[in-house]
């Protein structure tokens, strides 16, 4: 016993040593990836010279942070699409995906408490730096919400009631008062399907009122020709097309100033594991341009709810009020017919006292005759 126990140790010893080790060779790739990024950036930069600048994203607020008000984006989506790895992602683009699990990893919602900093880059012949623009973000990851396509069954609905409850819950107690973005997380991987659609119609009845947008993930591989094929694509659906305000098309000559559809990925663990330090760099560059886009959006007031929108009048919690109102109602309704029920087999089975000594009387008055003795029972002494 004592030599299986001292070979179960070192296997477990080899087992920990070769993810150890495995980790710090996925690690090096990355690191790799990185520089050679990076030098093709700066390469880039100096035959336009020009740069985009830097974002910063931190999980401690500062003293500087902390008298900003808070902007509060708020991910919701079904299971499995990707809204914990495109919180992670605004935090750290170089954090690789976590591999796909049957089961959600959201059970409860989460608020990601933030700091976001940009730095322009110095331009040639200023002076002195610019100021870098600091934004204090509340990112709020929550649990897969509509499930099914089709009707929801009274389980399924109870069970997203549930959660958007907890989402209220979880607003009352951080005390988010107003919510300035929502993000719809789909992944169409597959293209865009009549689940997604049907899905996402269920949220925005929801949750709608504040600014939102399509939070489209993993597209770490999706070139920027690739994503706009994607958008079209998502532009052609007229259910779509309505709930997101997408009538107007974006303009030719330059960016939207106010984009509905944004993109996101994150790096794929098989090819750092392939040591594919090529195709890890240029996820890394689609990576980068995608969170920086996905900040500067959120971090750009509203045209028409520049402070936010209240949480208060989001339409989920009136719809929820209203069916639990109604459950109230049924529960009551029940409770009277069964104690109606019970009143009447009472009645049935006990009559009132009156009845029951008048049908006593009735029966003493048509008993039978006693029978005239006969000649066997002259011992009788009652006879």
């Amino acid at each position: 016993m004592a030599l299986g126990a001292r070979q179960g140790g070192k296997t477990e010893g080899m087992e920990q040593q070769h993810a150890e080790d495995k980790a710090i060779a996925c690690q090096s790739v990355i690191d790799e990836a990185r520089e050679y990024c990076a030098a093709k950036k700066n390469r880039r930069a100096l035959r336009a010279q020009s740069d985009p600048g830097q974002w910063t994203v931190v999980r401690q607020e500062t003293e500087t942070a902390s008298v900003l008000d808070p902007l509060n984006i708020i991910l919701v989506g079904r299971s499995r699409a990707g809204k914990s790895t495109a919180s992670k992602v605004v935090i750290d683009p170089y954090q690789p995906a976590v591999p796909m699990s049957f089961f959600s990893q959201t059970r409860e919602p989460f608020l990601h408490k933030l700091e976001a900093t940009y730095q322009p880059t110095t331009q040639e012949g200023e002076a002195a730096p610019p100021v870098p623009s600091t934004y204090r973000l509340q990112i709020m990851d929550t649990p897969g919400l509509c499930e099914r396509s089709s009707t929801l069954s009274g389980a399924e609905s109870a069970r997203d009631n549930a959660i958007i409850q907890s989402l209220i819950g979880t607003f009352t107690q951080t005390s988010v008062k107003k919510i300035h973005l929502v993000c719809y997380v789909c992944s169409f991987e597959s293209g865009v399907s009549n689940d997604d659609v049907q899905a996402i119609g269920q949220l925005v009845q929801d949750l709608r009122g504040p600014p939102m947008c399509l939070l489209v993930t993993r597209c770490e591989k999706k070139t920027p020709r690739k994503c706009a094929e994607l958008e079209n694509q998502i532009r052609s659906v007229p259910e779509l097309r309505k709930m997101f305000g997408l009538e107007n098309e974006p303009p030719l000559d330059g960016p939207d100033p106010f984009p509905k559809i944004l993109f996101i990925g994150s790096i794929n663990m098989e090819d750092v594991e392939r040591n594919d330090v090529h195709t890890v760099s240029a996820m890394i560059e689609i990576i980068q341009n995608s969170r920086a886009a996905f900040l500067q959006f959120v971090t750009t007031p509203s045209p028409d709810y520049p402070d936010g929108f209240s949480v208060a009048k989001l339409p989920a919690i009136k719809r929820i009020e209203e069916e639990g109102k109604k459950q109230e109602a049924k529960k009551k309704a029940l409770l009277d017919k069964q104690q109606q029920s019970q009143k009447q087999g009472h009645s049935t089975k006990q009559p009132p006292q009156g009845k029951l000594v008048k049908q006593q009387h009735q029966t003493k008055q048509r008993a039978p005759p006693i029978p005239p003795p006969s000649a066997g029972c002259a011992a009788c002494a009652l006879c």
